[in-house]
Formats: C-alpha cells, structure tokens, sequence
C-alpha cells in the first residue's frame, strides 16, 4: 500500500467501490509509522465503500488496528 496513491484515487476518481488486493500497508505486517497511520485512517473512512481482501504481508495486527474493515482472507466479486 502507499497512503499517497490511494488518496489520489479517492480524491480524483472519486469511486462508487474499491477493491484493494491485499498487502494494505506500505512498510510490512509490524511497522508503526506515519504514512500507515494515515493509511488506517482513509480505509477506515470510506470503509462503507471499500473491499480490503487479505495479502499474504496483512497480519492480524494489520486488522485490529483496522477495526475489522477487513472484509475477508478471499472474495468472490461479480459486477453485472
């Protein structure tokens, strides 16, 4: 993840949904820092219009500091 392009995608695209594929944090499973902190905090505002699936760098820290905005370790999505 990297807090700057998914604001940029937030602000400019202005989407109905997004789906991020994994790997939401930008510096690994454990790491505090600022731009993961800012990244918590986008996800966790738009959560209603967003699907986070689980990357295989995601860890359970990632999803309670995230407040079960975590959707699922799989999905199946099907736009019609």
């Amino acid at each position: 993840g990297n807090y700057y392009d998914l604001k940029q995608v937030f602000d400019s695209e202005k989407p109905n949904n997004i789906v991020v594929l994994g790997d939401i944090l930008s510096t690994g499973f454990y790491a505090d820092n600022e731009e993961n902190e800012l990244i918590y905090k986008l996800l966790k505002e738009n959560s209603s219009k967003t699907i986070l699936i689980k990357g295989n760098c995601d860890t359970l820290v990632n999803y309670d500091k995230l407040n079960n905005v975590v959707n699922s370790d799989f999905a199946r999505i099907t736009y019609t």
